[in-house]
């Protein structure tokens, strides 16, 4: 949608296999913390636990990603150090959202 929006063109199947495979990195590794979840419920963690566990490596995966999404598009030095760093607050403030809501 955002591309027929500001292409401003009508959505070709070609363009739309692109846009999907450039964003499969990130919706397949949104599948990370789901194992973690399932890896937690077979060892007997409480949900609770594996919740929290689960956060916690979503907060690296974000790190990671951001890493790598930002070196890919050339981002280097100071810029690159905040990129990673923003991305980090938002898996931070993921885990302080759901330390809120559940007590």
């Amino acid at each position: 949608m955002a591309e027929r929006s500001v292409e401003r063109h009508v959505l070709t199947l070609r363009t739309a296999s692109v846009i999907a495979r450039d964003g499969l990195p990130l919706i397949t590794v949104s599948f990370v913390p789901l194992g973690v979840l399932l890896i937690g419920a077979l060892a007997g963690l409480p949900p609770g636990t594996a919740t929290q566990w689960a956060l916690y490596v979503n907060t690296a995966v974000l790190i990671i990603e951001g890493y790598r999404i930002s070196r890919d598009a050339g981002v280097v030095g100071i810029r690159l150090l905040l990129a990673v760093a923003f991305t980090g607050f938002l898996g931070i403030a993921l885990v302080g959202l759901k330390v809120a809501v559940s007590h």
